[in-house]
C-alpha cells in the first residue's frame, strides 16, 4: 500500500510507516506500508489517501464488493503532437 504524507502521519505519527502492517477496515485482511507519496494536490482529479494493488493481495481480490468502480481515462501526449494525427491514430487503433 501507499499512502499519503498526510494519513501517514495521521496513523503512525513520526514513526517511519514503511513496512508496517494496516488493517483494512471491514475486513480481515492486512496490507504492507510499501511507500509515502506526497499528498495530492487539490486541482488534481485524481483524489485518494491509500492506494494498494488488488493484484498484491489476491484473498481481497476475490472479496471486490467493497472497491468502487471508477474508471478515468489519462492520456499523455508528446510535445508537438497534433489533434488531427491523434484522431487518426485513434481510428487506427
Amino acid at each position: 500500500m501507499v499512502m499519503t504524507e498526510e494519513y501517514a502521519a495521521k496513523y503512525f505519527g513520526e514513526a517511519d510507516p514503511i513496512g508496517q502492517r494496516v488493517t483494512m477496515e471491514s475486513d480481515t485482511g492486512t496490507v504492507t506500508v510499501t511507500g509515502v507519496v506526497e499528498n495530492v494536490p487539490d486541482n488534481s482529479h485524481v483524489k485518494f489517501d491509500m492506494l494498494a494493488s488488488l493484484s498484491s493481495y489476491p484473498q481481497m481480490a476475490k472479496n471486490q464488493f467493497w472497491i468502487p468502480i471508477t474508471s478515468i481515462p489519462i492520456l499523455r501526449w508528446p510535445m508537438g503532437l497534433r489533434r488531427k494525427n491523434c484522431r487518426q491514430s485513434f481510428r487506427r487503433w
